[in-house]
């Protein structure tokens, strides 16, 4: 599966960092929200290293913000280091064990890595907690696995 740059790939980050926003701003960690946007621009932009940059800045702050973590994720896939981005899902999960949006992220990281069976068993948790799952990634995730489901 091509790796798309497309916006539309970035809005479960974004509607994170707005659901995070308020959480934050209440606690009192503005610095965090804005190193995540920052994060999330860079992102955007292609400019990963910059992005692991700024969630590492917002994960010292906050070593608890799981959307640092789920953020991290995406720029370590995106650099194609699969293994840390599944460690990084896997941090957000431990924090936020429903956060729907870091299974299906390390399920397109099982994907890379060929680990379809994990992808899958990541991808029924994404749905059941209320992820919408794209059609194209599912697709092709059933052409590599050879499954029906």
């Amino acid at each position: 599966m091509k790796r798309s740059r497309r916006l539309d790939c970035f809005i479960p980050v974004f509607s994170m960092i707005m659901l995070l926003s308020s959480l934050t701003f209440a606690a009192g960690n503005k610095n965090v929200v804005n190193f995540i946007n920052e994060a999330c621009r860079s992102l955007s932009a292609g400019e990963y290293d910059e992005s692991v940059s700024s969630c590492d800045k917002a994960i010292a702050i906050d070593p608890l913000c799981a959307a640092a973590y789920y953020t991290r994720g995406f720029a370590y896939r995106y650099k194609g280091d699969y293994d840390q981005s599944i460690s990084d899902f896997n941090k957000a999960i431990q924090i936020d064990p429903r956060y729907a949006a870091a299974y299906y992220g390390r399920a397109k990281s099982y994907y890379y890595k060929r680990e379809y069976d994990s992808a899958w068993e990541d991808l029924y948790k994404a749905k059941v907690l209320g992820c919408r799952i794209e059609d194209e990634f599912l697709r092709e995730l059933r052409k590599a696995s050879g499954r029906k489901e």
